[in-house]
């Protein structure tokens, strides 16, 4: 009997058709286990956050503040030596100005038929005398206005270089541009120093190229303010022009005095007073340099070049 029923299972089996089925199995079951944890600092010591940000200020001051202006003024001071000497290959002999001057002059010559008619119409209806001296003194100065600059340029350069002064970078300036790096905690006090010295002395070297910037536009514009002596209604621009020419040339001359004075005040002391000695003196050449050029101090037609330019004017003008 136990055998009839292994044939009949052995033969459903093998029969087409009549497999065994296994039935579908349920999707295993995802388990997420989530951990939440919760840290709560202490308070930070209010000691230790002022530590903290002192260093912060000191690591800014010494490593970022401090080295942009003093590589400003390191770079500076490699220019030419223009703070001693006015440098000719700067000024009237280079060429792309004196091109630029020649062009003025051209221009200016137009204005020269200009001045004659002013001249003949105050003469007629005015009254006034007939100015032709004034008139040929103003072409003399507008045509020769490059030599009258290359002899003005020369006197102040003798006159520099007669007075001696020192270099101003070499002796006043580089000796406190050294950076300084105080170890973590300490005193920042040298740093600031050097930041203070370093933008003085930007100021110096930049009113300094200012200068020489400002002569070269009055080199160039020389011929056409040369012209405006031709009338005595223009010759007030003239006046002004030949004040502000003047002072703004031969003010280096108290400079390079301010230098030699500022050689002797800056070695009274060293260390932090003489770093501090030194700005005064920087501050000090600074102020020489536009005292000539003021306006308000050339008002009245002072000096010696205008007083020999209205006498020579007066002689001329009796022509």
């Amino acid at each position: 009997m136990l055998a009839m029923v292994l044939a009949t299972i052995l033969f459903a089996q093998a029969t087409p058709g009549n497999a065994i089925v296994t039935p579908p199995q349920p999707p295993p079951i995802q388990t997420t286990v989530k951990n939440e944890v919760t840290v709560q600092a202490p308070p930070m010591d209010p000691a230790e956050v002022r530590d903290a940000a002192i260093m912060a200020d000191q690591a800014f001051i010494v490593n970022v503040a401090q080295p942009v202006p003093v590589a400003w003024a390191n770079e500076l001071c490699s220019l030419p030596d223009f703070w001693r000497t006015t440098p000719p290959d700067w000024t009237y002999n280079r060429a792309e100005l004196r091109d630029l001057s020649f062009k003025i002059a051209m221009a200016a010559n137009g204005l020269f038929a200009l001045a004659l008619i002013a001249q003949g119409l105050g003469h007629a209806l005015g009254g006034r005398q007939l100015g032709l001296g004034r008139v040929l003194a103003a072409m003399a100065l507008s045509i020769g206005n490059l030599t009258w600059w290359e002899w003005g340029i020369g006197l102040n350069n003798a006159l520099a270089t007669t007075i001696a002064a020192p270099d101003l970078c070499g002796s006043l300036i580089k000796p406190h541009l050294e950076l300084q790096t105080p170890e973590p905690g300490q005193a920042i006090a040298a740093p600031v120093l050097v930041i203070v010295f370093a933008i003085v002395s930007l100021l110096l070297l930049l009113s300094l190229f200012f200068r020489l910037g400002f002569l070269d536009v009055l080199l160039v514009s020389g011929s056409l303010f040369g012209i405006l002596w031709a009338t005595e209604d223009t010759e007030r621009f003239a006046q002004w022009y030949l004040r502000v020419a003047t002072g703004t040339l031969f003010g280096q001359v108290l400079l390079v005095i301010g230098l030699q004075v500022a050689k002797v005040l800056a070695g009274i002391s060293t260390g932090t007073a003489g770093t501090l000695l030194s700005i005064v003196v920087l501050l000090m050449c600074r102020g020489l340099l536009s005292t000539m050029a003021s306006e308000r101090n050339q008002k009245g037609g002072g000096g010696m070049l205008m007083m020999i330019a209205t006498f020579g004017r007066r002689v001329i003008t009796k022509i």
